[in-house]
């Protein structure tokens, strides 16, 4: 699946985690269960080990839980009560994941950023606006002629745009077909059924494209991810292997 946006949910503040931590906690700390007939009390240290193996997946490491404050006693023991969970190698985190994975992509910004070190070169459609014969127009601006030919440039331009947008999307979808067969490689990520052998993701993977013709550099917009920044190692390592197995767009058709 390709999203065009994403949407974020309205930020809480650590006083309303909390309590909604202790409200789930404490309501799973009293629940009772059924062994041989004997009423007993719930696994609590289980289901707390479970919760926080979940929330290691669900951020991408076990080090991202507690990169707040990394050495203390109270991160050491986290850490040893997580890493029994999912692995000291994290090998079983990815089976814990509750969340889908979103894995960013801005093909603009990336045909700009690498664009001119391929071979052969990508173009921007910003440079291939900017290759129209612009400086013929005629001197007079209010001649018939300059607007004619001014029109006929702008239909140009827009044409160029267009073709842009068909191949940025083209792109993305082979992206996101390349995401989604890496994904389908990765134990814990998927479910195969008994009967028919078939392998399918039990969590939806999408790609989160901007596909739009030009660059928007702003603080809400898609960003590529950067492999030594990118916190959630599983999109980083997603997009990596989608960016190696599908290269750049096909620009040699479309640059005007």
């Amino acid at each position: 699946m390709i999203m065009t946006e994403e949407h974020g949910a309205e930020a809480l503040t650590e006083r309303d985690l909390w309590g909604e931590a202790v409200g789930s906690l404490t309501a799973a700390a009293r629940r009772r269960r059924t062994i041989a007939g004997r009423d007993e009390p719930a696994d609590f240290s289980s289901f707390l080990a479970s919760v926080l193996a979940s929330v290691a997946a669900n951020l991408g490491s076990v080090e991202r839980v507690t990169a707040g404050r990394p050495g203390s006693w109270e991160s050491n023991l986290v850490e040893q009560l997580v890493t029994g969970t999912v692995g000291w190698d994290g090998e079983y985190l990815l089976q814990h994941r509750t969340e889908p994975v979103r894995v960013p992509l801005n093909v603009p910004e990336l045909v700009e950023d690498e664009g001119p070190d391929n071979n052969p070169p990508a173009v921007s459609c910003d440079e291939a606006v900017d290759r129209l014969p612009w400086k013929s127009l005629p001197e007079d601006m209010n001649s018939a002629e300059y607007l004619r030919a001014e029109e006929e440039l702008d239909q140009a331009a827009s044409a160029i745009e267009a073709r842009y947008a068909a191949a940025y999307l083209a792109y993305a979808e082979r992206f996101r077909a390349a995401v989604e067969a890496q994904a389908k490689t990765m134990p814990g990520l998927t479910t195969t059924d008994p009967a028919t052998g078939a392998v399918t993701l039990r969590l939806p993977v999408e790609v989160v494209a901007d596909t739009s013709p030009f660059p928007r550099y702003d603080s809400d917009g898609v960003s590529n991810p950067d492999p030594y920044e990118e916190p959630d190692p599983l999109v980083a390592e997603l997009w990596a292997h989608a960016r190696r197995t599908v290269g750049l767009p096909d620009l040699t058709a479309v640059q005007g």
